[in-house]
């Protein structure tokens, strides 16, 4: 080949490579293919297409009613057809997993289903018949774009907008509360935003104080308690998108700021992250001094998720306890002193299975009261929050759920725990003399997935019980699957269709009746 064959050679395989290599910011795709269609580009020679075979990718989820009975049992169910596969949607009200019903207006024409975090419903006006409904008008306003809250009553079936506070600018998820900000006995309606806390007046809409403390965004929790001997307020914002925690003060007139710690303004390449609950302001001690206290991950760079307490008068760290991650917080006996469901972690990463344990916060030391090798500890979105409570926090809602077995009035807890032979086991327990007794057991069939959906106490509506979703492999009609039960019983109540996550596949030699590699 002459020297100009072999340049143009050359010249002719970079123009190629560069034609099929990915442009600036373009995502590379597999493929090709960037709308994933699983349509090739090529030509085809079929002019009458048919269907040669077709495969349902959706999957099977059975529903469970767990409930206490004494003795062994070994039941097996055939998971061969649909039952009753709207089971949870109809019956979330009586499991407890729907918000409070409102009638907003005497004649009951107008009802709402709880409020957002950007909302709140009361009474506000005494002399006006049913309650109002105070909101932001939008959920977002930045630049010049302006928004105003606003208080609506409701009459007659109808809406109306009784007063709006001033213009409000560059906000977004704002956090509103009802407390009483002034001290003079009655609920004012407190809103936290970008970087600004707002006290109005539930009447007017006047806006009686404000201050900006920061200039960061006050994602996250937003809560109001008196941390203090005197009777006015506290409040307290965490921040999980810029990270920040503050604790602010109102003497009746004017907010001031009693401490913050700023974590991180950064937005986009978060090094740190704050995770806190549905209520992180606990006297968790019960020595009269409340504390502060969430997951924060990699404040030390060590990789480690940390839950740590601070003084939430003062901010001084009262504990940092690291490779433990909080699941949930509850005063289980009713004693004042907390105990809080830890999980291990070794890194960002919160494994399913892991090591777990119940700890309570107590003479300056954690006291472990219960722990499991390979645990999980159910988790479900709280349903609904007290008035000087309000998140938007990532997973701000969720927590453990807590059940009542025996009716003595003492919270229990289930969980999951996987054995060594590979199967998980679902287990009740019951408290009693600051320790945990099994009350119940079961073994569930091998790769069946289990979630726990909802619990109920209430025996009126045929509480105790739990209801615990397993997903169904693909198992022959005729099969009949094992669970070894004791102390406790199964009821299937549903089995339905769910759709899964499904990738494009592609292949050059199907094979009919089988899926493509």
């Amino acid at each position: 080949m002459s020297p100009l064959n072999r340049v143009s050679l050359v010249f002719l395989s970079l123009v190629l490579f560069f034609l099929s290599s990915p442009s600036f910011a373009e995502w590379p795709v597999p493929r090709h293919d960037p709308a994933l269609s699983g349509v090739a580009d090529a030509s085809g020679v079929i002019r009458s297409p048919t269907i040669a075979w077709t495969f349902d990718t959706r999957g099977d989820q059975a529903l469970f009613e767990v409930t206490l009975k004494t003795g062994e049992r070994n039941p097996k169910y055939r998971f061969k057809e649909l039952r009753d596969p709207d089971y949870f949607q109809k019956n979330q009200a009586a499991w407890g997993r729907t918000p409070e019903k409102h009638s907003m207006s005497p004649d009951g024409s107008v009802q709402f289903s709880g409020h957002g975090m950007n909302e709140q419903i009361a009474d506000f006006l005494p002399d006006v018949p049913g309650l109002e409904k105070f909101s932001m008008r939008s959920q977002a306003g930045t630049g010049d774009e302006l928004a105003r809250g606003q208080l609506f009553k409701y009459e007659n079936g109808k809406e109306e907008l009784v007063w709006e506070t001033e213009e409000i600018h560059t906000h977004y998820a704002p956090l509103v509360l009802r407390a009483d900000a002034t001290g003079d006995g009655t609920d004012e309606i407190v809103m936290a935003l970008h970087y600004r806390i707002f006290v109005f007046d539930p009447k007017t809409g006047e806006t009686l104080m404000w201050m900006r403390y920061h200039d960061f965004r006050n994602y996250g929790f937003f809560g109001a308690e008196n941390l203090d001997d005197d009777p006015q307020l506290e409040f307290i914002t965490i921040g999980d998108f810029s990270s920040h925690i503050d604790v602010l003060k109102s003497d009746g007139k004017e907010l001031s700021v009693i401490w913050r710690k700023d974590i991180e303004s950064n937005i986009d390449r978060k090094k740190k992250i704050v995770r806190p609950g549905p209520d992180p302001i606990r006297d968790l001690d019960n020595d009269g001094r409340f504390e502060i206290v969430f997951n924060f991950h990699n404040e030390h760079e060590d990789n480690l998720w940390h839950t740590v307490a601070w003084d939430a008068l003062t901010g001084e760290v009262v504990f940092d306890w690291p490779g433990v991650y909080l699941n949930g917080i509850h005063d289980l006996d009713g004693d004042g002193v907390d105990e809080l469901f830890l999980s291990k972690t070794q890194g960002l990463y919160v494994p399913k299975f892991s090591s777990v344990e119940i700890a309570r916060y107590r003479e300056g030391r954690k006291q472990t009261l219960w722990d499991l090798e390979s645990g999980q500890f159910p988790l479900l979105d709280q349903v609904d929050f007290p008035k000087n409570r309000a998140t938007g926090a990532t997973l701000g809602a969720q927590t453990v759920p807590t059940i009542d077995w025996n009716g003595d009035g003492v919270q229990d807890f289930c969980v999951f725990r996987k054995t060594p032979y590979g199967t998980t086991v679902f287990e009740g327990y019951s408290y009693f003399d600051n320790g945990f007794d099994k009350a119940w057991y079961i073994e569930l069939p091998r790769d069946f997935p289990a979630e726990v959906l909802a619990v109920q106490s209430d025996p009126e509506m045929g509480g105790p019980k739990v209801l615990v979703s397993l997903d169904v492999p693909r198992v022959r009609p005729e099969e009949r699957v094992a669970f070894v039960v004791e102390d406790a019983e199964l009821n299937l109540v549903s089995q339905r269709k769910v759709d899964g996550q499904i990738w494009t596949q592609l292949s050059t030699e199907p094979r009919i009746g089988k899926l493509g590699a």
